[in-house]
């Protein structure tokens, strides 16, 4: 972890203790909030963070499940409470207690990025916000994409983490994330998050996942600069969710990133922070 991020603890609405780890912003530079996916944590953004300019402040958390943040009574599989808007109210919590005031910059990854359009779905202001990168994500449409990879892929995440341990499981999942060529040290680490993600959890936030649909936000985020970024190897949220996201916001800018899969803040982390900053 950078030297410079302080661990911070933030209650959500029902009790829950979420762990985030920020910097202050140096005058009037934004505060860039980063949202995570599945299975992984705020080690996930490290690469982006590293690279975020000085001034900037940052507030990355580890959604309720995931990481240190814990997952709430009652959150478990079969429970019906494991949504998106829950993601979105706890990332309303998140701003309002780590950055009160100040220009915001929101950032989110896989179901990072579907947490901050669930966050505006559910009534989170935008009104600080001042700029928005969505990292390869979705606004709803992950069934039936009619695509020939479509069985391969929810068979992977929906049915392997049942009936393999952490290890394999992970290992399992590795060629879903990554496109051929990623570093190995990135791999390592999101191996390490995901071996480390409860099945409980894993399972209950794929239902969460399926069911999201936050298409009818996306006019609201016509005035703030906003970037949609995807790999065109990416497996998990291809570049047709992508496009579904800017038809329905022509006012954004449609990046695809060559050769590159579905963890482009490992994959692509110079990329993101223009998506971020510029």
């Amino acid at each position: 972890m950078p030297t410079d991020l302080q661990p911070m603890s933030i209650t959500a609405a029902d009790g829950a203790t979420l762990a985030a780890f920020t910097r202050a912003a140096t005058g009037d530079a934004p505060t860039v909030v980063l949202a995570h996916g599945w299975c992984l944590s705020h080690r996930a953004w490290l690469p982006v963070i590293e690279r975020l300019p000085a001034a900037y402040g940052i507030v990355a958390y580890d959604q309720r499940g995931h990481g240190d943040s814990e997952l709430g009574h009652g959150f478990l599989r079969g429970t019906g409470h494991e949504t998106l808007r829950q993601l979105g109210s706890d990332l309303e919590f998140v701003i309002s207690e780590a950055v009160p005031s100040g220009d915001l910059i929101l950032g989110g990854h896989s179901m990072g990025g579907m947490t901050l359009l669930a966050y505006a779905g559910g009534g989170g202001s935008l009104g600080r916000v001042r700029r928005v990168a969505l990292v390869a994500t979705a606004a709803g449409g992950l069934r039936g994409l009619g695509l020939p990879a479509e069985k391969q892929v929810w068979t992977a995440l929906a049915h392997v983490p049942f009936r393999m341990g952490p290890a394999a499981r992970a290992d399992r999942m590795v060629p879903m994330l990554f496109a051929p060529g990623a570093p190995q040290s990135a791999i390592d680490a999101t191996l390490a998050d995901i071996r480390r993600t409860r099945t409980g959890v894993m399972a209950g936030f794929i239902k969460a996942i399926t069911e999201h649909d936050e298409y009818a936000v996306l006019p609201d985020f016509a005035d703030i600069p906003t970037t949609v970024l995807v790999g065109s190897k990416d497996k998990l949220t291809p570049p047709v969710l992508a496009k579904r996201i800017v038809d329905k916001l022509p006012s954004a800018s449609l990046v695809e990133l060559d050769g590159k899969g579905h963890m482009l803040t490992y994959e692509a982390p110079d990329e993101v922070v223009a998506a971020l900053t510029s």
